[in-house]
């Protein structure tokens, strides 16, 4: 479930797309984005969820963008291959900083002393890094679907898949490697 609302903010912005056009889609990405932040707030959360903020900074900028420079053509695959962009150097300046998106999530879970362990903020830079790899494999994928638009929806489909099965599955394993050894 947290990884569907995760995604909510591009599901919207895709549906959106099909039904209002670019701009008001951007828009409700933004607004979904917000509340998801909110949301958090709301049940208590001591820090706000970077990627969840980042979302929704990318999301409104890109609705501004998109309403005041009207000589750009705003595509679905445009869209998404900023948006994948912007987040893979939002996790990445994350990791650069010692402050990985991960962090608050995973400080929920854990006790203060073990949160303040140095071994748990490199699982988590670890963790994030994979997930920047993921978003850049996304981006190849919207390059590919704009690059080869004869190409078969599937190709691009897929190798997006595999770019965020891949970090799904490698946060899985740290994480039970992290907890069987005492870390997480």
């Amino acid at each position: 479930m947290a990884m569907l609302l995760a995604f909510s903010p591009f599901l919207a912005f895709l549906a959106g797309e099909h039904l209002l056009g670019i701009v008001p889609a951007l828009c409700a990405g933004c607004a979904v984005a917000v509340a998801l932040v909110v949301r958090e707030r709301l049940r208590g959360a001591r820090e706000l969820n970077a990627l969840e903020l980042g979302t929704a900074v990318l999301f409104g900028a890109l609705a501004l963008a998109a309403v005041f420079m009207t000589g750009v053509a705003w595509s679905v695959g445009l869209v998404r291959l900023v948006v994948d962009c912007g987040l893979m150097l939002l996790v990445l300046g994350g990791v650069a900083l010692g402050r990985p998106f991960t962090l608050a999530t995973a400080r929920a879970r854990v006790t203060p002393e073990r949160a303040a362990a140095p071994a748990f903020l490199r699982l988590n830079q670890r963790i994030a890094t994979a997930w920047a790899a993921a978003f850049g494999v996304l981006a190849i994928a919207d390059v590919v679907l704009m690059l080869q638009p004869q190409w078969p929806l599937a190709v691009p489909i897929v190798i997006g898949a595999i770019g965020l099965v891949g970090a799904f599955k490698f946060t899985q394993r740290q994480i039970r490697q992290a907890t069987g050894a005492g870390g997480r």
